[in-house]
């Protein structure tokens, strides 16, 4: 049985899982890795701060310094490119990065590799028929207990709305979000005393996302074994960038309590307001003789944004 690998090569979540699919597959003769596929949307947080080399460098020295989330990736997983590249065999395929998986080209280049398996882990795109057509399984890791919290950001929505555990299912994958019939489940309690910043809640994340590679030899076994799942039974939820930028977008921080807008950075991350005339990510506030007082913007303290945006616009002259 042949596998192509799906993820995103921004995403920890995808480096631990193709870490333990690496571990797995090294003593499995029944099933092997034949393509490496980074789907990554560099989109989002990063995009309106940071452009061209001096951008690049910017961000870099940005995550390294400024946003401990970021480290965390950075120093203790890499991504799963990197990882495929020591690997690399001349029958494995890698795709450094595709920003359309179901073109044409593509999906008839990977048709060329015989994949018999999708394992698509964090994968920031959707398979359409084309794709799905290559392959008898479609494999998705959703780190949510399916049905409930179908979309994206699952474990910090399961967070703001005060779930007791937070789960992760490998399911099959249809033409549909997270809807197809569940082959492997489980789940972690959460502590809520332990989620103190929004290091915290990526804390949590690792520590499910690990729990999970310990289930994917399970996985594998399923696969060689053609079970076919069950059918997801329950109540159904979904939430997607429209929920979440609802939850993060708050135009006026003045009208929402300091409190509540500390939760959603501890949860999310980040929020959106606006600042002279201008929407930016803010990432740390603080109150001060009563006001709640921007801290950092983009992770970076208020002053070097400012220093920031005053070369960009001199840039442009």
């Amino acid at each position: 049985m042949k596998l192509a690998f799906f993820g995103d090569s921004t995403s920890f979540i995808s480096a631990i899982l193709f870490r333990e699919l690496t571990e797995i597959l090294r003593g499995n003769r029944d099933i092997s890795l034949v393509a490496v596929v980074d789907a990554s949307r560099r989109k989002g947080l990063s995009k309106p701060l940071y452009a061209g080399y001096s951008g690049a460098l910017f961000k870099y020295l940005v995550k390294r310094f400024f946003n401990p989330n970021k480290k965390i990736s950075l120093d203790y997983y890499g991504n799963f490119v990197n990882l495929a590249s020591k690997i690399s065999s001349g029958e494995l395929i890698i795709f450094p990065r595709v920003d359309n998986i179901s073109d044409p080209y593509f999906v008839t280049r990977l048709k060329s590799c015989s994949p018999d398996v999708a394992l698509s882990v964090a994968c920031p795109q959707k398979f359409q028929k084309e794709l799905l057509d290559i392959f008898t399984y479609c494999i998705n890791y959703h780190d949510s207990l399916l049905p409930r919290y179908r979309g994206t950001n699952s474990t910090k929505f399961s967070l703001y709305y005060g779930e007791k555990i937070t789960g992760y299912t490998f399911h099959f994958m249809d033409e549909k979000f997270d809807s197809g019939d569940i082959l492997v489940q489980g789940y972690i309690p959460i502590d809520y005393d332990s989620i103190v910043d929004h290091n915290s809640v990526v804390q949590l994340q690792i520590r499910k996302t690990m729990e999970a590679g310990k289930r994917l030899s399970k996985v594998i076994a399923c696969l060689l074994n053609n079970e076919k799942g069950i059918p997801q039974r329950g109540d159904k939820s979904y939430f997607g960038n429209k929920e979440l930028n609802e939850l993060i977008t708050v135009r006026d921080l003045a009208s929402v309590d300091p409190k509540e807008i500390q939760r959603r950075l501890t949860i999310f991350g980040h929020i959106k307001t606006c600042l002279r005339g201008k929407t930016v990510y803010v990432t740390d506030v603080q109150v001060s003789r009563g006001y709640l007082e921007i801290k950092r913007i983009y992770y970076l303290p208020v002053w070097i944004w400012q220093i920031w945006e005053f070369v960009r616009k001199y840039r442009k002259r």
